[in-house]
């Protein structure tokens, strides 16, 4: 099965001819998700976040959680596997989290 290529670095990951924003299934609850570790003015946060509410689509992949924080949620990402992309709203993004609903699941990688 294909599955979308991506770069150690980026949080992005190439789908067809399509750059997606990836995000952790480790800040998923039920059809919401919350990342704590954002900083929406600060490095790769603003592109990520424009991405994410202008394309209202991201791909959620399975990472492993190490012990080495880097960033303010107090975890590290690791990305191991592509599971799905999905149709997303009400994306928000501040100095607390970064938060969004899951609408449509687009693709099934797993």
């Amino acid at each position: 099965m294909l599955k979308p290529k991506g770069n150690r670095g980026t949080w992005f990951a190439k789908w067809e001819d399509t750059w997606l924003p990836c995000v952790h299934e480790h800040w998923i609850d039920g059809q919401s998700y919350n990342d704590p570790g954002c900083i929406p003015d600060e490095g790769k946060w603003p592109k990520f976040i424009e991405a994410i509410k202008n394309g209202k689509q991201v791909i959620v992949t399975r990472s492993k959680v190490t012990g080495a924080p880097q960033n303010k949620s107090g975890v590290s990402m690791d990305r191991q596997d592509y599971l799905s992309i999905w149709e997303v709203s009400n994306v928000q993004a501040d100095d607390e989290s970064l938060r969004f609903d899951f609408r449509r699941k687009l693709k099934d990688f797993t």
